[in-house]
């Protein structure tokens, strides 16, 4: 998979791991509200996973009710994704515009962060 992939779409790639709390509450409370926001414009959301153990990542994904693109090599924190986009801190999103240029990076969960960048994306008032 890769993000040109979603030319044409906002997409939302978020950094996260099981053992991070914000990341879960991100992904119970934030992304979902987001999805069905959302679901009549070009969007996406992209979870990318730092961990490790595919049965760990695959049960917390389930618990948190992932239903969105939600991705993983298994290969940790230095992961060459994770290092390309810099993430030294969990969660973190990238805001890319339908032409795949970073508009925006997000560190940490701030509730509502996401959606007011989005809003001014898509002209939502």
């Amino acid at each position: 998979m890769k993000l040109s992939d979603f030319k044409g779409k906002v997409i939302v790639l978020d950094f996260w791991a099981i053992w991070c709390h914000y990341c879960h509450e991100q992904n119970q409370e934030e992304f979902p509200r987001l999805k069905e926001k959302y679901k009549n414009e070009d969007f996406v959301i992209i979870s990318y996973s730092v961990d490790v153990d595919k049965k760990d990542w695959e049960k917390s994904s389930k618990a948190d009710n992932i239903d969105w693109i939600n991705i993983s090599n298994l290969r940790g924190i230095s992961d060459k994704v994770v290092t390309q986009y810099g993430v030294q801190g969990y969660p973190t999103s990238f805001i890319i515009d339908k032409d795949g240029t970073v508009l925006k990076q997000m560190n940490g969960y701030v509730y509502n962060a996401l959606e007011t960048e989005l809003d001014k994306i898509f002209n939502i008032k």
